[in-house]
């Protein structure tokens, strides 16, 4: 039997993998990385932290109250898909930077 994730919203400082529960991003899974105001969260939706500088990667001013704690299984699927895509990133910067295509 699978148990309903809380809808209860993120604390404060409760850094970790999240789920946006309302607005223009909600169902997406991110990483709630540090505090903008004590009620806004920055959250990395794409990229960030899964070996890509954090400071260039985007990221969005989400409200506190419009997210909830990733379960185990969320926070896996956001993992193995930022790995995927820095798999890809990095297989393009090879191919860019062979002598080939200098």
């Amino acid at each position: 039997m699978k148990t309903k994730p809380s809808a209860k919203p993120v604390e404060y400082e409760a850094w970790g993998y999240v789920v946006v529960t309302k607005g223009r991003f909600a169902g997406r899974i991110g990483y709630y990385d540090d505090d903008d105001t004590t009620r806004t969260a920055i959250v990395y939706l794409d990229g960030g932290l899964a070996g890509a500088p954090p400071l260039l990667s985007p990221y969005e001013l989400i409200p506190r109250s419009s997210l909830r704690q990733a379960t185990p299984a969320e926070a896996k699927e956001y993992q193995a898909r930022n790995e995927n895509e820095l798999s890809h990133a990095r297989a393009k910067k090879k191919i860019l930077d062979s002598p080939s295509r200098r």
